[in-house]
């Protein structure tokens, strides 16, 4: 990558704040911009527009990036894959790059898996594909990377990975998925997946997760070949809950015209007793139901419950409130809950369907979130959110309109009286 680019994102200056300005009201007049809803996410990061940026450039030296542009459907995967793409050809036009494609991204998934939660690692490798994306520590004696030029590569990279090894299936899609993984991949992942248009790979994909998930959770049945059955038997137990974790998650984020998945999770609900597992299996069944699932688990969602600790908890750590381990954080200290709070906001105001189904969880965990923090954070413009969330909508099953509607003026109510006393 050029110097120019990197400099864009590095610097904040107002001067920088103006050009960037400039630069989305010239891109978004351009007609391939107009009434582009990702290209409207893409804005919200300075980084990302100027990826954008830097493929507009080379939009005539390629038929895939002018296929990208052409595209309604424009994902943040395909942003970062069609730049990854670009970048190659031209480090390999300068002859400072000569390994091929599939060399440098095994390079390159490997150092993101290093670099990802905070480590080091040692570069040996020259190719300037590989080292142009990378910063290195300021030792002159040692070539130790210490991260990505910027953050995001290594999050797209480690998806990247992720990715193929849900294409292949068995052994390799077991071993990535026994981690955890953040929000950030995990967006990825999900926009990678989106990717496939094809309905008999997506078929395939499915298939393989599915595989994975039975055998998990069967272990004596001869699902998988004999490597994949052994490295999930040899997996710890935290191991095994986070490949069970990550297969449902991605399955229910999947584009399926059968019911398969909601007879999966209807397995899995029964099978699987970890708190956090039946918090994920929640939100999974609001999108595909079962939907009796999604609506037994917001009926637990009271304050003091464990579903509301387990909850809270999980949100604050997973949208980034809090620096830990979902899994493991216990929301016993009040921290501020900013992002969480306003990502709800925003899904209640979202007409997608995607959100309209998670208020069946997001609105009982609101009023959890207001309990623990004794309604301190109450102000006017959420209540008019709360107030303007629409809960008489066709997803919705008539029982689970009048668990909304109880739910929702539980919560007015309760705001209503905490502003009357603040005033």
């Amino acid at each position: 990558m050029t110097d120019k680019l990197y400099q864009k994102e590095k610097n904040t200056s107002r001067s920088y704040s103006r050009k960037c300005s400039f630069f989305v009201i010239g891109l978004f007049s351009q007609p391939l911009f107009k009434n582009s809803e990702t290209v409207q996410e893409f804005a919200k990061s300075p980084f990302q527009l100027t990826l954008l940026a830097y493929l507009l450039k080379n939009k005539d030296s390629s038929p895939e990036i002018r296929k990208f542009f052409e595209s309604k459907d424009r994902t943040l995967f395909s942003l970062y894959h069609q730049f990854f793409e670009c970048w190659l050809t031209k480090e390999h036009e300068r002859a400072t790059s000569t390994l091929n494609r599939e060399t440098i991204t095994q390079l390159l998934w490997n150092i993101a898996g290093q670099l990802y939660y905070g480590n080091s690692c040692t570069v040996d490798e020259e190719d300037s594909a590989v080292v142009g994306l990378l910063t290195f520590s300021s030792l002159k004696s040692q070539k130790t990377a210490v991260g990505f030029c910027h953050r995001s590569f290594c999050a797209y990279f480690c998806a990247d990975k992720i990715f193929h090894a849900i294409l292949d299936g068995g052994v390799t899609l077991i071993q990535e998925l026994r981690t955890p993984l953040r929000n950030d991949v995990t967006d990825f992942v999900r926009s990678a997946v989106s990717t496939i248009t094809e309905e008999t790979k997506l078929e395939e994909l499915q298939k393989h997760l599915i595989g994975a998930y039975t055998q998990a959770i069967s272990p004596s049945e001869k699902i998988l070949d004999d490597k994949a059955r052994d490295l999930i038997s040899d997996s710890t137990d935290d191991q095994q809950f986070y490949l069970r974790n990550e297969i449902l998650y991605l399955l229910t984020r999947i584009p399926s015209k059968s019911d398969t998945i909601a007879q999966l999770l209807e397995i899995a609900d029964n099978f699987e007793i970890n708190p956090y597992m039946k918090l994920d299996l929640a939100y999974g069944a609001a999108l595909t139901g079962p939907s009796k699932i999604a609506l037994n688990y917001a009926k637990s969602l009271v304050p003091h419950s464990e579903s509301d600790l387990v909850n809270r908890s999980w949100t604050l750590a997973y949208y980034g409130d809090v620096q830990a381990n979902p899994y493991e954080y216990h929301d016993v200290y009040n921290s501020t809950w900013e992002k969480s709070r306003n990502a709800r906001l925003k899904r209640f105001q979202s007409c997608k369907k995607k959100a309209i189904r998670f208020r069946i969880l997001d609105i009982p965990l609101m009023y959890c979130f207001y309990v623990s923090r004794s309604w301190q954070d109450v102000n006017e413009d959420d209540f008019q959110i709360l107030k303007n969330t629409d809960i008489c909508c066709a997803e919705y099953s008539e029982e689970e309109k009048l668990f909304l509607q109880e739910q929702k003026q539980k919560l007015l109510q309760e705001f209503e009286k905490q502003l009357k006393l603040k005033k």
